[in-house]
């Protein structure tokens, strides 16, 4: 046995041979803290995520106090994301006039969620 202290390279040289083989996962650790979603990665779909997030409750009706703090897209939705998160304004469709056919027309807004989570695109989603 090469941990057994009557073993050569125990006695000798002080030498004890440990190993260990396992799987494993990591990930967030409470679900509370995190949201998926395969909807489109929009304004109205970001702002239902913190709202689920947010509105949360534990035992006994107690509020966790979420405070969404990351946005992880995959690579392919970086841009969505910096438009949500780092953007100062973004667009909206509004009708203008009251012929028919009625007239769409976009509109810069200011961006409300700007800021409000860190933007993290990742390969691994």
């Amino acid at each position: 046995m090469m941990s057994h202290p009557e073993d050569y390279n125990v006695f000798m040289k002080n030498n004890l041979h440990f190993g260990a083989t396992g799987r494993s996962n990591g990930g967030f650790g409470l679900w509370q803290l995190a949201y998926g979603s395969m909807a489109p990665l929009t304004t109205e779909n970001y702002e239902a995520a913190r709202a689920a997030m947010t509105t949360l409750r534990g035992e006994g009706g107690r509020k966790l106090n979420i405070n969404p703090s990351l946005l992880m897209v995959p690579r392919a939705l970086e841009g969505d994301g910096r438009c949500i998160l780092i953007s100062e304004s973004r667009p909206i469709t509004v009708t203008v006039g009251t012929g028919t056919p009625p007239v769409q027309q976009a509109v810069a807004v200011g961006n409300e969620w700007k800021g409000s989570a860190e933007l993290l695109a990742t390969s691994y989603l």
